[in-house]
């Protein structure tokens, strides 16, 4: 038996020399040793096929996650100078702008440009220059007709101080004058037909007296009525200067209401 046992055991022995010779000679490759499959001795499970590429083209095959984009935020509009409602940002948002502050009426027609009324003060410096123009006229005007005046009452033959006619006196023997000259023209008519101590003389002395008088008395009140209109003239010129201004303090305030509610 125990030869026997041996000799099975050979067997045994011989199959796995064949079967391990009969692998060596299937392998290929340095140092690859591919097993019989074919033995039902041979407990093995075949492996997934090696390929280097694979891990490769994996990689390439899955998308790279896309980088989110950068928030942009618009950057807060600065306020715009004066005037109220919507304005436009660079940005092309549109964004509601704070109106101009308010100011008092007084202060708000005489300032100019957008936070004031040009308008007024263009209509009131015109009106003012307008006003005073008229002025300067009247008081060449008055300044001239005095001037002719007075020289009017020098060639009449009046004595007078300062601009009081009225007071005045003739003089005789001036002989400039047109009292004067008529008086020694009498002087000489009566004394040639011996008449100085008559009672013509006196009676046609006294009528050259009432008639310089006259005439005086004529000039006086025109140079009063004259200087009084003069002073009228002025006085309308002024009406008319306030009421231009009240126009246009009118005309301002309607605007300052209509941008303040006022």
């Amino acid at each position: 038996m125990p030869r026997q046992q041996i000799s099975d055991g050979g067997s045994r022995l011989g199959k796995t020399k064949s079967t391990v010779a009969k692998t060596a000679s299937k392998s290929s490759g340095a140092g690859v040793t591919r097993p019989n499959t074919a033995d039902p001795g041979w407990d093995f499970q075949p492996l997934a096929p090696i390929n280097p590429a694979a891990p490769a083209l994996r990689a390439a095959s899955t998308p790279a996650p896309k980088a989110a984009a950068p928030r942009i935020t618009s950057p807060s509009a600065p306020q715009q100078p004066g005037g109220g409602g919507l304005g436009v940002m660079n940005t092309g948002v549109v964004a509601e702008t704070q109106p101009p502050p308010i100011q008092s009426f007084d202060d708000w027609k005489t300032a100019g440009g957008q936070l004031g009324d040009s308008a007024f003060m263009a209509e009131d410096a015109s009106a003012e220059a307008d006003y005073q123009a008229l002025l300067a006229q009247l008081a060449q005007q008055n300044t001239d007709y005095r001037t002719n005046a007075r020289g009017g009452f020098r060639n009449l033959g009046l004595q007078f101080s300062g601009d009081d006619f009225a007071s005045g006196t003739w003089d005789p023997n001036d002989v400039l004058g047109a009292y004067g000259s008529a008086y020694q023209n009498l002087q000489n008519d009566y004394s040639g037909r011996g008449l100085m101590d008559s009672s013509f003389y006196g009676q046609a002395q006294q009528g050259l007296t009432d008639r310089f008088n006259r005439q005086r008395t004529d000039m006086v009140n025109d140079w009063t009525s004259t200087n009084s209109q003069f002073d009228r003239s002025k006085a309308d010129a002024g009406a008319a200067r306030q009421n231009a201004q009240s126009r246009a303090l009118a005309e301002a305030y309607a605007r300052f209401a209509a941008n303040y509610g006022g």
